[in-house]
């Protein structure tokens, strides 16, 4: 917890074996077996620390510190927590606070945002599920066709107020089967460097995936596993415009 943490809540240090008064919030992040067991096998060794107590509401709601909560429970020993008084938002506490210690991921965001019921992240969660892909790389493909942010779309997203519309959603699903074409055709990995290519691509004005997908059917010598984004683009490029002698068109590499 920073130095800022504890100046913005007024909080009270007691310890407890009463698992069944606390509650786990199901906007918090989802729990991680694995940073559970960590935590664990520090506890059986050196028990639960006082200067790592979990953080409550006043109705005993955690705000941080489940996954610390949860081992505790897990190996019945006694655990400390603090009590806010009250005067801070619940969420935002959770969020700055889960942020200073272990950073959250997409995925942190995407869930917590969806039980809140933000139809944007219940969408993004939905096309995830659905192409069984991370949600960062489901972000990537909305986001790269969206004209709307004018602030940084990765604070957006953190703040819960990342947005997209439904002609960007329908391009996304588009951009996704035809990167998908693209794999299974040339034989290529569903990688960054391939799919962050043909996404810069096909944001471009006049970019047609039957063309793309065309080309690389017949020019399948041309295509390689490029180790950068930047090389991605490059190499799909070439392949668009082979033997193009008018309307060649350019792409931005960067």
């Amino acid at each position: 917890m920073t130095t800022d943490m504890l100046t913005t809540l007024p909080l009270t240090l007691a310890t407890s074996t009463d698992y069944s008064a606390f509650k786990l919030l199901d906007y918090n992040r989802e729990l991680h077996r694995g940073t559970i067991e960590r935590i664990k096998i520090t506890m059986a060794e050196v028990g639960f620390l006082p200067i790592h107590p979990i953080i409550v509401s006043k109705d005993y709601e955690i705000i941080d510190g489940q996954h610390r909560f949860t081992a505790a429970k897990e190996l019945g020993i006694p655990f400390y927590y603090m009590i806010t008084d009250g005067s801070t938002d619940l969420a935002k506490t959770m969020i700055i606070s889960n942020t200073n210690k272990r950073s959250w991921t997409p995925d942190d965001y995407t869930h917590y945002y969806a039980k809140l019921n933000n139809p944007y992240y219940i969408g993004l969660l939905d096309f995830a599920k659905r192409h069984e892909i991370r949600t960062g790389v489901a972000m990537s493909f909305i986001s790269g066709h969206s004209v709307n942010h004018t602030r940084s779309v990765t604070k957006m997203f953190r703040d819960g107020i990342w947005c997209y519309t439904m002609d960007e959603m329908q391009r996304a699903e588009a951009c996704f089967a035809g990167v998908l074409r693209i794999t299974e055709i040339a034989n290529l990995p569903f990688k960054g460097s391939i799919y962050k290519a043909l996404i810069k691509m096909s944001a471009t004005k006049g970019f047609d995936w039957e063309k793309m997908i065309d080309k690389v059917t017949k020019y399948r010598d041309l295509i390689y596993v490029p180790a950068t984004t930047a090389g991605g683009v490059a190499m799909f490029a070439k392949v668009y415009n082979f033997h193009e002698t008018k309307g060649r068109m350019r792409f931005e590499e960067v």
